[in-house]
């Protein structure tokens, strides 16, 4: 989940994301799940053109966050 579990900034929002204090709880399982999602896309194509038509696919062409 954490890029750095060492950094306390890192740790301290983390914390205060799944607690709700920074976004809805909704919004967060959106984020984790789109960033898995375009990870996938990154992984399978190499041309950013095709990247994009992958994203849009994966997130229904609608907003990232809810």
């Amino acid at each position: 989940m954490l890029d750095d579990p060492e950094d306390p900034e890192a740790m301290d929002a983390a914390l205060k994301a799944l607690g709700g204090e920074l976004m809805s709880h909704n919004t967060y399982d959106n984020i984790v799940h789109n960033k898995a999602n375009i990870d996938y896309c990154i992984d399978q194509f190499s041309f950013v053109s095709s990247r994009i038509k992958c994203i849009k696919m994966m997130t229904g062409n609608g907003p990232f966050l809810a």
